[in-house]
């Protein structure tokens, strides 16, 4: 059985991850401390937006109990993860390169319009900002290479 003791938690922003440092070691039936260092990555990429920190937070500590033992408290966890979402949803993400959307999973590809949602509605230009203009019209040069596929 492996005895696990976290020491450190912490995040990092992109791709948004949770990152626990914990000490372990195997007991083989009796306790021993802990004496080895590793450290476990939680991706965070995948969330929805919908969820709040605290229940993310209590979802890993719920099904990663062996890394979020008593010594973590679940304020500090919140923490965290509210910093790595602050973090993602202030700035652009960069869209990962999926390849052709036509040929994806659903999953994949309610993750890739989710993200370019935000990327959209980043750059969008509503009324009342600064720069907007109603029925703006745009004359473009003639094409240089041949169109006449459309």
């Amino acid at each position: 059985m492996m005895v696990t003791r976290t020491t450190r938690i912490g995040a990092i922003y992109n791709p948004p991850a949770l990152v626990v440092e914990y000490m372990y070691s195997y007991d083989g039936g009796a306790y021993a401390p802990p004496t080895k260092r590793a450290h476990r990555l939680f991706h965070l990429q995948n969330l929805s937006q919908n969820l709040s920190q605290s229940s993310v937070a209590k979802m890993l500590m719920d099904k990663f109990p062996a890394y979020f033992s008593s010594n973590v408290p679940f304020d500090q966890v919140c923490r965290m993860v509210g910093k790595i979402f602050s973090s993602s949803i202030s700035s652009a993400p960069v869209l990962k390169d999926v390849g052709d959307l036509n040929s994806v999973p659903p999953d994949v590809l309610n993750s890739a319009k989710q993200q370019m949602d935000v990327v959209f509605n980043a750059a969008v230009v509503k009324p009342g900002d600064e720069g907007y203009e109603y029925d703006k019209k745009v004359d473009f040069e003639e094409p240089a290479d041949d169109c006449s596929w459309d």
